[in-house]
């Protein structure tokens, strides 16, 4: 009878001991998964960081190459204005040479 109880007591002890490795086991991979789930969201979080990192660095090139386009359009513009100023200028002289020619004729 004493040997049951002390094999009844000793298999109790054997179950508690593996009851106690598998919530060990259990708490560890449950610890695991939570780390490797943050890991994972971490890692999704720098990728979109990167990605909205990447968008703004993208636009930030095509506002800097509208910017020079727009500065070599009005430079463009600028000298265009000079052009005419002096195409203007030109046909004043021309108009004023003639008339000048056609003075110097009708003195004649």
């Amino acid at each position: 009878r004493e040997r049951k109880r002390e094999g009844r007591r000793e298999r109790e002890r054997e179950r508690e001991a593996t009851r106690d490795f598998l919530v060990m086991v259990l708490s560890s991979w449950a610890v695991l998964a939570g780390r490797a789930r943050r890991q994972q969201e971490q890692q999704e979080r720098v990728q979109m960081l990167l990605t909205l990192d990447e968008r703004e660095r993208q636009k930030k090139k095509e506002r800097a190459e509208y910017t020079e386009l727009l500065q070599e359009w009005e430079k463009e513009q600028q000298e265009t204005v000079l052009l005419v100023r002096r195409l203007h200028e030109m046909e004043r002289k021309e108009r004023e040479h003639s008339a000048q020619i056609i003075s110097e004729q009708s003195r004649c």
